[in-house]
């Protein structure tokens, strides 16, 4: 499969030399440019189709990996159920939101996430031109010191 921004091409994984079926997707419309010989998968086609819905509400929706996945397999058949892996679909969620910039990757430490609050789209700080100097956790609250 060879997936670029709004197209999708995808070639049949047959084992014969003789299988030359294709079929490409643009913008969600399919257009088959070459037929199969042979019978399909259709569990196989069910989990590419899952995968696709699976990638489309990544995007859509803030919704956590979990719940997609049980929404999107909900909706799949019992025979394709049990080739479904969801931790690769969790996984794929997460990753498609971090390559989107939709969802900010979790901090290591405290001083990574005030240092990405602090911090604007553009790398710049959001602050005026005070820098962060660093801070002390004071049991519940946070004290933080800045630089004049």
């Amino acid at each position: 499969m060879i997936s670029h921004s709004l197209t999708t091409s995808n070639s049949c994984k047959s084992q014969t030399l003789f299988a030359n079926g294709r079929a490409v997707t643009f913008n969600g419309k399919l257009s088959v440019t070459a037929e199969h010989n042979h019978l399909g998968e259709s569990a196989r086609v069910e989990l590419k189709r899952l995968q696709g819905v699976v990638q489309r509400k990544a995007v859509l929706s803030k919704e956590a990996p979990r719940s997609i996945v049980a929404d999107c397999i909900a909706g799949v058949s019992e025979e394709a159920k049990p080739l479904v892996r969801r931790s690769l679909l969790a996984r794929n969620i997460r990753s498609i939101r971090n390559e989107e910039n939709l969802e900010p990757a979790n901090p290591k430490n405290l001083h990574e996430l005030l240092s990405k609050i602090l911090r604007d789209k553009k790398g710049q700080q959001s602050l005026e031109d005070r820098e962060f100097e660093g801070f002390q956790d004071l049991g519940v609250s946070i004290a933080i010191k800045w630089k004049s």
